[in-house]
């Protein structure tokens, strides 16, 4: 249990480290961010005076040919066209996803920075209107549109990419993860249209003001947006009548000068938000370990500690079957010193009867000793008798043994006798025959 406690413990430490990693790159993040709002506020404070100090009312595009420029698509010192001007997000591919504090974090931090950058975007168009037209406050038109456009360029979106294209439509084995980030400080610049809007609307008000300054109240800010469109109609028909293609030339080059320092800009921007986010990248993926490792540190502990659980509860339960087992051993225990005292006073009983019995015993001995040596002395003219009859026997063995070598003798010797009778015999015969054959061998010689 101890080595589950101090498991945990350097568990519990790792997680703290990675919350103070965490909070460390984004509070960095945070304030790189802010030092860059507030250089991107004043660059674009200084460069909406200049517009408003070079641009003249002769010089002013009416609608309908910023709307023959728009709709030709004209390419700008990009070689783009102006109605593609959103194609500046950077994808960057990671094997991994972000651990969940990272991404709450940067979830909080993007709302913020939404927030933050609408208000500043609030600003410099309150800044822009209050230079063009001192005399007269108007609200512009823009401030909606920027306020969308600079939260759409502080989101971030992350999916799961399915390399569907590079694969020729075949589905891919693994899923790879791909987070597409987006400039937060990205303004989207103001069409040619509300521009004109607003400087002839901002021109309207001078004149307006300008009649009715002996008498009459300027006009407030704070109209109605009817009000400010029919202004810009006003303003638009009335700078038909003076608007050149030499000032539509002018205000195009201006406007590309912006768009070319702008572009510039974005694009150091981007570099270093790049360099950031691959510092970041890295210290991500070092905490990624990190996390795994602790996470298979603390799987090895979970398990450790429901092994430990297990047994833990095994031997509860064995306890309890042990005490169940203790209290009914105490019973017999109690039952077997019962018992104890009843087997004590018979023991008692049966040795005064043993004593009784050992002196009958000993008297039975003393008598079957008697018996025993009565039983000797018989054994023992048994024995002299056994030993005399063994030797009679014995003495006859040998005189039958003597009579039958004595016949086979016999035998014997008949046998020889009639062996040498045959042999008389049979040389008698052969002595016969002898003289039979003389005989005949005899007779042919005198023949």
């Amino acid at each position: 249990m101890s080595e589950l406690l101090s498991k945990e413990r350097e568990f519990i430490q790792l997680n703290e480290q990675l919350d103070r990693i965490a909070s460390s790159v984004l509070n960095q993040h945070n304030s790189n961010t802010a030092n860059k709002k507030n250089k991107t506020s004043k660059s674009n404070k200084g460069q909406i005076s200049q517009r408003s100090e070079e641009k003249s009312p002769s010089e002013m595009p009416t609608q309908e040919q910023y709307k023959q420029i728009m709709s030709s698509g004209q390419p700008n010192s990009f070689g783009k066209t102006a109605a593609k001007t959103d194609n500046r997000i950077a994808v960057l591919s990671k094997g991994k996803g972000q651990s969940a504090l990272v991404k709450k974090r940067l979830g909080s931090e993007r709302n913020t920075e939404g927030v933050a950058s609408g208000q500043v975007n609030h600003s410099v168009q309150k800044g822009r209107t209050n230079r063009t037209n001192a005399n007269a406050p108007v609200v512009s038109l823009s401030q909606a549109q920027t306020r969308k456009s600079t939260c759409k360029g502080s989101e971030t979106s992350r999916s799961v990419m399915s390399n569907f294209k590079q694969s020729g439509g075949a589905t891919p084995a693994t899923p790879t993860f791909t987070v597409k980030y987006r400039n937060p400080k990205f303004v989207e610049s103001p069409s040619l249209e509300v521009l004109v809007k607003e400087e002839y609307s901002a021109m309207l008000c001078e004149e307006l003001n300008m009649r009715n300054s002996t008498g009459a109240t300027p006009i407030a800010s704070n109209t109605s947006l009817q009000g400010q469109e029919h202004k810009s109609q006003l303003s638009t028909n009335s700078a038909r009548r003076h608007i050149s293609t030499e000032g539509l030339i002018k205000f195009l080059r201006s406007k590309i000068t912006i768009l070319e320092e702008d572009h510039d800009r974005i694009n150091q921007e981007m570099s270093e938000q790049k360099e950031l986010l691959e510092k970041a990248l890295e210290r991500s993926k070092v905490m990624e370990q990190q996390r795994d490792q602790a996470f298979m540190k603390h799987n090895a502990v979970a398990e450790q500690l429901c092994k430990t659980e297990s047994l833990l509860e095994e031997a509860n339960r064995r306890l309890k079957e042990r005490s169940t087992e203790q209290a009914a051993q105490q019973k017999e225990l109690e039952a077997v010193r019962r018992d104890l005292k009843i087997v004590t006073q018979t023991n008692k009983n049966l040795e005064k009867r043993l004593f009784r019995v050992n002196e009958e015993l000993e008297s039975a001995r003393s008598t079957l000793g008697a018996m025993k040596t009565s039983e000797r002395e018989l054994k023992d003219t048994a024995r002299t008798e056994s030993e005399a009859k063994d030797k009679q026997i014995k003495s006859l063995k040998k005189q039958r043994a003597d009579l039958l070598n004595a016949y086979k003798k016999q035998l014997f010797l008949i046998d020889n006798l009639k062996r040498q009778n045959l042999c008389m015999e049979q040389s008698k015969m052969v002595a016969y025959g002898e003289k039979e054959f003389s005989k005949v061998l005899d007779w042919k010689m005198h023949d």
